[in-house]
């Protein structure tokens, strides 16, 4: 009696949160319900003073077990820079992986803390990163947490980036809080509105880039959920103009 119990306070909790859904530019603590692997593609637009640069990005998230996730990035990328030159090609290849550090869940509530680390590698082509510009390695390392209801989702992560090539680390750290717009309910059917903060910060170095997005994300059905998030720079050290993402999620089981 009591394990049917557990199981049934799990499946309530997962299938309510799953209304609440993933952050759009936060990493999120959910590692996609009790086992399962899911598609997650999207295109960028990053407008800047040296141009307008657009990658088309897929990953592919697998849970190895409940508390620990693998995944890849592929990303394609257009280049275009003001005065004319144009590039395009496959981006840095990177693989990633999640491990759950703590966990409480209660009735429609979960609070988690995860560790992650990425490592990508310079198979970008040399148009994109330019002739004179060397192979860049880049190590991720950081912590994800979220404490996520049907009424409202608080998430964040917060990490440090090594780059290869003697180029200046990176610190990097995003937060984001998430409100559904309609009542729980199954059938799942819901749209949540975002508020996110966004920051990079070059150690040493005077690029450094502030932003806030918000963005509405879409979710028709368990499997599947649609998304649009906008960047605007807040600070004024960056050639950052705008940013526009727009992508889909499809959990596959």
């Amino acid at each position: 009696m009591i394990r049917l119990k557990y199981i049934a306070l799990i499946f309530l909790v997962h299938n309510q949160l799953q209304a609440q859904g993933p952050p759009i530019t936060t990493e999120t603590p959910i590692m996609l319900g009790l086992e399962g692997s899911a598609i997650r593609t999207f295109l960028k637009i990053t407008d800047s003073g040296d141009g307008q640069l657009t990658r088309w990005i897929l990953g592919v998230p697998y849970n190895i077990h409940t508390n620990f996730q693998v995944g890849a990035i592929l990303p394609y990328t257009w280049q275009n820079q003001n005065g004319g030159s144009t590039a395009n090609g496959l981006g840095d290849i990177s693989f990633f992986t999640k491990a759950m550090l703590f966990k409480r869940d209660g009735r429609a509530r979960t609070f988690r803390i995860l560790a992650t680390a990425r490592q990508s590698f310079p198979t970008a082509a040399k148009s994109l990163r330019g002739a004179d510009q060397p192979e860049i390695y880049q190590t991720y390392l950081g912590l994800v947490f979220g404490n996520v209801t049907t009424r409202i989702g608080l998430y964040g992560d917060i990490g440090y980036r090594l780059v290869s090539s003697k180029l200046k680390d990176h610190f990097v750290y995003n937060f984001s809080v998430g409100i559904p717009l309609l009542p729980v309910r199954y059938p799942q059917k819901q749209i949540n509105a975002y508020l996110e903060f966004n920051a990079d910060h070059t150690l040493n170095g005077p690029a450094n880039l502030v932003s806030l997005s918000p963005g509405l994300q879409f979710i028709p059905g368990r499997r599947f959920l649609a998304e649009v998030s906008y960047s605007l720079p807040l600070t004024t050290d960056s050639s950052l103009n705008w940013s526009l993402l727009s992508g889909i999620r499809f959990l596959l089981n």
